[in-house]
């Protein structure tokens, strides 16, 4: 996970999310964010001695593709299997409610730490697997606003090992103060890295000083410095506190046979006890003006509004708000000249999240005010054009890429069809944590009327309910 190993040994999947991406994007400028990077090939992850195996290997493989099945296990944990036959190999998507909105007051970066520590310190058997996997460019994790991922890419007959290393890394796990201190500067090392990077890369960190001043009204934030002294401890109780089975989604992609997975599943992941508890809600965004300065060179305008949750009537109207706004930021000539958007699907949890990586110079009180005009405008019907909420609610299911075809979609070299479709299914699981049903949810974005979608942005996101951060560093930066 250091600078080289996210640069090497994946340029074929990040072609691929490219291509893909921006062909179901079609109008909408936007960048890819939260670009997977690769575990290090000379990590030392140690721990105590794994599990037996069963060998959920296809027997007799499937002439032809499958459709996907979805199915939820007694401790609340959501399993899709998606057998795509013609290819030996399985992907392994393990998707967490944990990323840098959960992280407690006064230690940012955590969760990116927590990662690195679920990635390598795990007991002995699962960590030697993750290392082979890992110096072949197989095993990844990423940690985003709302959402931490793990994925895997092994042989049908090493399918039953990765289930278990998955199911390990739900489990409460013994970090070890080694492999922190080893993992830290990892994590730093890619902050250097985005610090550095000509594209506005460095805006998924800014969260981490984001949520700290949003959230928990904390604004000196030296990041870095912060990061050194994340304890074990720390690591232990956001692990315990946010790697629940009922929060947590598993998809298998590929080559194998689902009656054989289902059992294997039901071994590894049937045995974790759903939480007697609820999880603790998170604080309330404060309203109002926040400078939260960081250790970082980049400076960076969040805006953010509390919205209900997806099982309110008005969550659908939000997201195709959020999609005409992301649209118009990453068009408009006046804020593209100040900064670059994220983009924003309205897939975080009770937040509407604006989130911009200003230019070098640009001045942030000119960005923030064209931004809070933009989303004014689009209270007026006027503003909207005629067929925009139609075009806009086809754009989520292109982006989602529904009922496509991988045979007729020319793929980048080097890319499987497993790749591919794990791709796609990452997409899915991100929105499907936060969405619920992407089948029920698409259909109410289809009884979404246009004065609703203007509606709800004059509804919720108003000048007086939003938190506003202005993320800069504070000097000397060094």
């Amino acid at each position: 996970m250091n600078k080289n190993a996210m640069i090497s040994g994946r340029a074929s999947r990040l072609a691929f999310k490219r291509v893909c991406l921006a062909a179901a994007l079609g109008c909408l400028a936007v960048t890819l964010a939260g670009c997977p990077k690769r575990a290090t090939q000379d990590s030392q992850p140690d721990g105590s001695q794994g599990g037996g195996a069963t060998n959920p290997g296809p027997a007799e493989p499937a002439a032809r593709d499958e459709k996907p099945t979805e199915y939820t296990l007694d401790n609340g944990l959501r399993v899709r299997l998606v057998p795509s036959a013609g290819e030996k190999q399985v992907a392994l998507l393990l998707g967490v409610r944990a990323g840098f909105m959960e992280e407690p007051a006064g230690v940012p970066h955590l969760a990116h730490v927590t990662e690195h520590m679920t990635v390598f310190d795990l007991p002995t058997n699962e960590a030697n697997a993750v290392k082979g996997w890992s110096m072949a460019n197989k095993a990844n994790g990423e940690t985003l606003a709302d959402f931490m991922y793990f994925d895997l890419y092994v042989s049908p007959q090493e399918l039953d090992q990765a289930l278990r290393v998955q199911a390990v890394r739900l489990a409460a796990l013994e970090f070890s103060r080694e492999t922190l201190l080893r993992e830290i500067p990892r994590t730093l090392q890619e902050i250097d890295f985005a610090e550095r990077s000509q594209f506005p890369a460095a805006g998924k960190f800014a969260l981490a000083p984001f949520v700290q001043a949003a959230l928990h009204g904390q604004t000196d934030l030296p990041i870095r410095a912060r990061t050194h002294k994340i304890t074990v401890d720390d690591v232990r109780a956001f692990h315990e506190r946010t790697f629940r089975p009922d929060r947590t989604a598993l998809v298998v992609i590929g080559e194998f046979d689902s009656a054989t997975v289902r059992k294997a599943i039901d071994v590894h992941f049937g045995k974790l006890k759903k939480p007697s508890s609820a999880p603790a809600a998170r604080p309330a965004l404060k309203p109002g003006n926040h400078t939260a300065d960081w250790d970082v060179a980049t400076r960076h305008l969040f805006i953010a509004w509390p919205v209900p949750s997806a099982a309110h009537a008005d969550h659908p109207a939000l997201t195709l708000a959020s999609l005409a706004l992301m649209e118009r930021l990453a068009t408009d000539a006046g804020v593209s000249a100040l900064g670059d958007a994220m983009p924003m699907l309205n897939d975080i949890d009770g937040v509407f999240l604006i989130n911009v990586q200003a230019k070098p110079g640009a001045d942030l009180g000119a960005l923030e005010g064209k931004v809070m005009d933009m989303v004014a405008e689009l209270t007026k019907p006027e503003a909207w054009k005629e067929g925009e909420v139609d075009r806009l609610r086809k754009f989520v299911a292109q982006m989602l890429m529904i009922d496509v075809d991988l045979d007729k979609l020319p793929l980048p070299p080097k890319v499987t069809k497993t790749m591919a479709r794990t791709n796609i299914e990452l997409q899915r699981m991100m929105r499907s944590m936060i969405w619920g049903d992407l089948d029920a949810y698409l259909k109410r974005l289809d009884e979404v009327k246009p004065d609703a979608v203007h509606g709800v942005v004059g509804k919720y996101l108003v000048p007086k309910s939003a938190s506003i951060v202005r993320v800069q560093p504070a000097k000397p930066v060094k």
